[in-house]
């Protein structure tokens, strides 16, 4: 749900495959690549839907957040059309969606990629969607997340009754992916707070930082990123 564009061709795609109305729209956070194509659905009647956190959030970057879209790599042309549509409707700890044929949990996580992360779980079917609390084969974004309540919520992941995973960002995942995201995650904020310590140049944090990261096929620009707003950041402000 990045813009508008894509939007559009999200719903292309759910028209192929059924004509019901489309209800709901979850916003799992609330970054742009996961909640600014919510008004091409409010234009069919939609709600959106979200932690009370990750609505705040919205309410308050959303604006900005449009106007540096060439920190995502995005061109004016890509979000032309998109602008921010706010959830409507919003929940603590958890919340549930009866569709009649099947029950929606909405769980609020922990504080891991964002304070305001919606895990959507499928009971009946034994599928969760995590959003960016799980990255598979992808590097992820860290730079708003709290590490250790990070790692606490994929273990609690890991003792849901779950068969399918659909992370934030890879291909459907399993428990195995949770445990690679632990390591990866809890590796990186450990040897980046020993580096910046040590060093204050953002290019050689990012050399000595790669040759311990594990291979991931995509996202690598995400690893600049982290280093940057989590942990360079920190050190400027001592």
């Amino acid at each position: 749900l990045i813009s508008s564009k894509a939007a559009k061709r999200f719903i292309r795609d759910i028209r192929a495959v059924s004509r019901k109305p489309i209800k709901y729209v979850i916003n799992t956070h609330h970054h742009l690549d996961h909640a600014f194509g919510n008004y091409e659905f409010v234009k069919l009647g939609a709600v959106v839907i979200a932690q009370e956190n990750d609505k705040k959030a919205m309410e308050n970057t959303a604006e900005d957040t449009l106007k540096d879209i060439g920190w995502f790599g995005l061109t004016a042309d890509d979000m032309k059309g998109t602008k921010p549509a706010y959830p409507i409707l919003s929940y603590g700890d958890k919340m549930e969606i009866d569709l009649g044929d099947q029950k929606v949990e909405l769980i609020h996580a922990r504080h891991s990629h964002t304070e305001g992360d919606t895990l959507v779980y499928l009971p009946g079917k034994k599928v969760l969607f995590t959003g960016d609390v799980l990255f598979t084969n992808y590097h992820p974004f860290i730079g708003e997340g709290n590490i250790d309540e990070w790692a606490k919520e994929l273990d609690e992941i890991q003792s849901m009754d779950v068969e399918k995973i659909i992370p934030g960002h890879g291909p459907i995942s399993t428990k195995k992916d949770l445990d690679d995201m632990k390591a990866y995650i809890i590796m990186f904020d450990q040897k980046a707070k020993e580096l910046s310590l040590r060093l204050t140049d953002a290019e050689e944090i990012l050399a000595e930082i790669q040759k311990a990261l594990p291979q991931r096929p995509e996202g690598a620009w995400l690893i600049m990123a982290n280093i940057q707003m989590k942990y360079l950041k920190k050190a400027d402000s001592k």
